[in-house]
């Protein structure tokens, strides 16, 4: 589970795109938030999907394929705040360094 800072994420969502390779279902429509967990405490995801079986006891599956998952992490304003102080801090040195450099490197022939 990604942390930023020492900070996890508050919650987690999570969307289905495919789960052909589980079930044969190329939409995701099936999947709902009963389908997953999110142990915060342990920094631990579970996605759980099934695969039953119809009337003639077949189940629908493609090893071809692969199931597809959107995973949306959610952090406190702790982390906001925290990035965006490092994004500014960071953009300051860019700046910074962008000032500071060679101009004899960007003078026309006509200047030398």
């Amino acid at each position: 589970m990604p942390s930023i800072g020492e900070e996890k994420p508050e919650k987690v969502k999570v969307y289905a795109n495919s789960t052909s390779a589980t079930n044969g279902e190329n939409t995701g429509k099936e999947f709902t938030e009963a389908n997953y967990s999110y142990d915060k405490e342990n920094s631990l995801l579970t996605i759980t999907m099934t695969n039953v079986e119809n009337e003639a006891g077949e189940v629908a599956w493609n090893k071809e394929n692969s199931d597809e998952y959107a995973i949306n992490y959610i952090y406190s304003a702790n982390v906001y705040e925290h990035t965006k102080a490092n994004t500014e801090q960071m953009c300051g040195l860019c700046r910074h360094r962008s000032n500071k450099r060679d101009d004899s490197k960007h003078r026309s022939n006509n200047e030398r």
